[in-house]
């Protein structure tokens, strides 16, 4: 069973012309290359780099909100924000309320327009045009347009993806993996379709240059570099979620405070960002 299942999933990051997939699984398939290009590693540093834009949930109001170094925005939904997934241009953003389905905003002109699914997490394809979505322990692709809701997995499989990243500049797809007893943080094997694990964990967070690959276990943070040659593990902090700053700053969501993690002196700061009914949900790195 686990084989068909890595076929399937490595047979979706397969262009249209060659389909390896029976079409009674994948009625539709979105094209997205598979093969990634080798990322090199550099040791984690202090540099300057550009300001981010960080996108908050109020938790007192159904608002999203935006804020960079010139610009704060607020954005009225129907029902308080879960998460969000950032395209790489951070113009459209899929957004999931609670309880309620899915709205592309677009942040150059202000429109949005509703997707008639849910999701437990997301994230946009290299394409650019379409979302993955795992819901119930499989993944769906979605259309942008909403047009197309496409199973992607086997249903009813005893095995759960969860937590979709992408690496950066690569067509690399990671997630979190979900047995019986276990989760861990895994990929597929280009070379050989096989399932490619790192370790325990959830909440897979790529740095912005694809680096360096962030991921928990309970509150303890495991940092490692994109070759797996260097490792950094953090603990002493409650964690509720993980998003990366720039490629030398992790920041941790802990219970209502934001610390930033620095790698130089191994030491949690407390950061000042947003407002303290705001939940940080998303950052739009910069990507050198």
């Amino acid at each position: 069973m686990r084989r068909w299942i890595l076929l399937l999933i490595a047979g979706f990051l397969i262009s249209c012309a060659s389909p390896v997939i029976p079409t009674q699984l994948l009625p539709t398939r979105t094209t997205i290359p598979t093969t990634p290009s080798p990322l090199p590693t550099t040791p984690i540093g202090i540099n300057v780099q550009p300001a981010p834009t960080f996108f908050f949930a109020d938790t007192k109001s159904p608002n999203l909100i935006f804020q960079s170094a010139q610009l704060s925005q607020t954005v009225a939904f129907g029902s308080p924000i879960e998460f969000v997934a950032i395209r790489e241009d951070d113009i459209l953003i899929a957004v999931q309320p609670h309880d309620d389905n899915i709205t592309i905003f677009n942040r150059s002109d202000n429109t949005r327009h509703t997707i008639n699914s849910r999701c437990e997490s997301m994230v946009w394809a290299p394409d650019g045009q379409n979302l993955l979505c795992s819901r119930f322990g499989n993944i769906y692709t979605i259309q942008s347009d909403g047009l197309s809701d496409t199973l992607t997995t086997i249903p009813d499989s005893p095995y759960a993806f969860g937590e979709l990243v992408w690496r950066p500049d690569s067509a690399q797809l990671w997630f979190t993996y979900v047995n019986d007893t276990q989760s861990k943080i895994c990929t597929i094997s280009h070379s050989n379709d096989e399932l490619l694990c790192v370790g325990d964990g959830t909440q897979p967070r790529w740095s912005p240059s694809g680096q360096w690959l962030a991921y928990r276990i309970g509150d303890s943070i495991t940092v490692q570099s994109g070759d797996a040659s260097q490792q950094h593990r953090i603990t002493g902090l409650g964690v509720n979620n993980l998003l990366w700053r720039d490629d030398q700053h992790l920041l941790v969501m802990s219970n209502t405070r934001v610390m930033q993690y620095q790698f130089d002196t191994q030491q949690f700061i407390p950061v000042p960002i947003g407002a303290p009914n705001w939940r940080l949900i998303g950052v739009a790195a910069p990507n050198h």
